[in-house]
């Protein structure tokens, strides 16, 4: 919209951040959006951001910043490959995410089985004993969504009070779902050495233990963010930015300093011509 080319480099192997952990979650607090499954909305913020044919680059997580004596900024990836630009904008929110894994060792040989740490699809689990490990939002929402569909749905978190939305919260607590509370998971049980068949669950004050038969176990203990080296950098920002369009006006200013501080956007920008075209809309 203001002539600048522009490169979206994505550390992972497709957009959509967070989101891409919970694509049949709901999400219900979009302005402007209607309830929308996260993998939805995803589709439909990738379409909007490739309308104008930005070069976008994925698997690249960028690892090196060096200036140029000409002004420009030379960006290298863990994966060798060099970017060069005049301006770069930092939009990586909280990183890199990482789901936390659970603590008990041997845990990581069942994450090929019965040991997850997101929930793609929800049907997978109907008819299967699921105990969920959490108290977030995520371990609510998934117990609430999975227990009209799994045979047994049980919730153990290490306190009383669980951090998800009230709303959710109290619907988790009238339904069927079995909450153990203040527990946590101590140990993973396998005949087999593939699945986990049973898990204990030890009271955190008093220590008294439970085992309990489960067929898949979801853990959602939180994530933790990797930023890389760019705390290494020694950034000196321009600027830091609540919303895209300060971000970018702010840019192109540093770019070209005769430029307007402020470019709004009209329905009758040139731009939008071939765009509106495409789409079959008449223009008066």
């Amino acid at each position: 919209m203001r002539d600048m080319k522009t490169k979206l480099i994505e550390a992972r192997d497709k957009l959509g951040g967070r989101m891409l952990f919970y694509p049949e979650k709901m999400i219900w607090d979009v302005g402007g959006v209607t309830p929308i499954l996260c993998e939805n909305l995803i589709k439909q913020l990738e379409e909007q951001a490739r309308t104008f044919e930005p070069t976008i680059v994925f698997e690249q997580q960028i690892e090196g910043f060096e200036r140029q004596p000409d002004g420009t900024i030379l960006l290298t990836s863990a994966t060798g490959e060099q970017h060069w630009t005049r301006t770069v904008i930092l939009a990586i929110g909280y990183g890199i995410y990482k789901m936390a894994k659970l603590e008990l060792e041997g845990a990581d040989r069942y994450e090929v089985t019965n040991l997850h740490y997101t929930v793609q699809e929800l049907e997978p689990f109907r008819g299967k004993r699921v105990l969920i490990s959490g108290g977030g939002d995520s371990a609510v929402d998934w117990a609430n969504e999975l227990e009209a569909l799994a045979e047994q749905v049980t919730v153990v978190h290490r306190r009383d009070r669980f951090g998800g939305l009230e709303r959710n919260v109290l619907r988790m607590r009238e339904s069927s779902v079995d909450i153990r509370t203040p527990y946590a998971v101590d140990t993973l049980h396998s005949q087999s050495g593939e699945s986990i068949e049973q898990v204990t669950i030890s009271h955190v004050e008093t220590g008294d233990s439970e085992i309990l038969d489960v067929d898949a176990i979801i853990v959602n203990h939180g994530m933790k963010s990797d930023f890389g080296p760019i705390r290494d950098w020694g950034l000196d920002l321009a600027g830091t930015f609540t919303d895209a369009a300060l971000a970018v006006n702010s840019a192109k200013l540093y770019m070209d300093p005769e430029a307007e501080k402020v470019a709004y956007v009209s329905s009758h920008n040139s731009r939008f011509k071939e765009k509106n075209k495409a789409l079959g809309v008449v223009e008066e």
